[in-house]
Order: structure tokens, then C-alpha cells, then sequence
């Protein structure tokens, strides 16, 4: 029997050499698959972790990594497509952790894969959603990658939609469409709702798959970097 349960483990440099971070982080439940996807905090004290079923974020105690607030994501609904399966989730967290941005490709019902992406900020002592669900169109894997950088007034989000299931499902030939990908960018201000700034950007070419990786610069969004 397999067991897919995984761990993370954290190093910092130390002169010459790496140093284990706190302690190693294990799955709890055979085909946990912990570590899909992580990415940290600027100061390297807070990280998010995604897991098949859960997203969770941790922060770094007395050399010890401790959990920050409750799992993040929507409860699990099923396993595989159309279901909430973090299993090919994308996670960012903003350069001091008070964000954390959450992209589920494969989210929507009957294996449609719209995708949507969710955002979460930390108060303090719990995590709260900012704004709605955003969600791409039938097929379109929304939410393939994410990126999201804070700034005074609130933050920036870049997402990608690499539309997979569209060139696989064209390839069966079972519908048209192009699958040349694209990314869309958000804006967040405190107090107001996420709303998308400036055009979609598109893949040039069919089936390009653009919007596989994005990166936006720090400072206040307006650097994009995508793949």
C-alpha cells in the first residue's frame, strides 16, 4: 500500500550551510499529499501549504511551526474533478502574510473545470474571505496559478487560466475552442470589493496554455511576469 502523505520541511542558511527550519510538517491521512503547492512570507516566519483537501497556513514560534487560524478552501465536496480537491491547487501568500490568495482549476460541477480563486485575510487571531469567489468559464482551469502582493491601501492579484481541459477535450474532440490561455489581474482597496484592472491578457497562439506561472513585482502590482 502507498501512502502519499508527504511532509515539508523548512532550511535556512546559516553561514555556509542549511539548517532545518522548525519542525518537518506531515500529513496526517494516507493520500494527504501535503506540499502541492506552498509559498512563503518575505521574513521566511509564514508559510501556506496546500493539501488534497485543505489549504493551511503556518507560522514559526519558538522554532516551532504552528498553525495560524482555521483550514482555508471550501469544504470537501468529492474527490477528483468537480470536486473541492486541492490536490492541483496554486497558493500565494502577500510578502508579510496577511494575505493569502487560493486558485482550484478544477473547481465546478460535473467536471466542468471553471476554476475559482479565493482570498483570505488574517485579522489577527482568524482568517475572513475578502470579497466573492472569482471563477473563470466552463473549461478554463481559472485559477491554474496566482500571485498577489500587498500594498497600503489593500493588494494586487494576477491569475492565470491555462485552459487544459480545453485542449484535451478539443483533442477527444468533444468541442472547439482555442485553449490559448489567458491571465486576468485584480485590484483589492480595504473596505471596497475585488474588481478586475485593465484588459484580459491572451495566449497568442491555440492551444499556448499561457497563464501557466504568474508573478507580480512587489510595491504596487503594476510589474507582471508570466509564462
Amino acid at each position: 500500500e502507498q501512502s502519499f502523505d508527504t511532509l515539508i520541511k523548512n532550511f535556512e542558511n546559516t553561514t555556509s550551510d542549511w539548517s532545518l527550519l522548525g519542525q518537518e510538517l506531515n500529513g496526517t491521512n494516507t493520500l494527504d499529499q501535503v506540499g502541492n503547492a506552498v509559498d512563503i512570507t518575505d521574513d521566511g516566519q509564514t508559510i501556506v501549504i496546500a493539501e488534497k483537501t485543505r489549504i493551511k497556513v503556518y507560522h514559526l514560534v519558538d522554532e516551532q511551526w504552528v498553525q495560524l487560524g482555521d483550514d482555508l478552501g471550501k469544504v470537501p465536496d468529492g474527490f477528483g474533478l468537480g470536486g473541492e480537491n486541492y490536490t492541483n491547487a496554486s497558493v500565494s501568500i502577500s510578502r508579510t502574510g496577511k494575505y493569502v490568495a487560493i486558485g482550484q482549476q478544477y473547481h465546478g460541477e460535473s467536471s466542468s473545470n471553471t476554476g475559482e480563486v479565493l482570498v483570505y485575510h488574517w485579522g489577527g487571531s482568524s482568517w475572513s474571505q475578502v470579497g466573492s469567489d472569482l471563477n473563470g468559464s466552463i473549461y478554463d482551469n481559472f485559477g491554474t496559478s496566482v500571485s498577489i502582493i500587498e500594498h497600503n491601501l489593500g493588494f494586487a492579484l494576477a491569475v492565470g487560466a491555462f485552459q487544459y481541459s480545453k485542449h484535451l477535450l478539443h483533442s477527444q474532440g468533444q468541442i472547439g475552442g482555442t485553449a490559448k490561455g489567458y491571465v486576468e489581474v485584480y485590484e483589492y482597496q480595504e473596505g471596497g470589493s475585488i474588481t478586475k484592472i485593465g484588459s484580459t491578457i491572451n495566449g497568442d497562439n491555440n492551444y499556448d496554455q499561457f497563464g501557466r506561472s504568474v508573478s507580480l513585482a512587489s510595491g504596487v502590482g503594476d510589474t507582471l511576469t508570466l509564462v
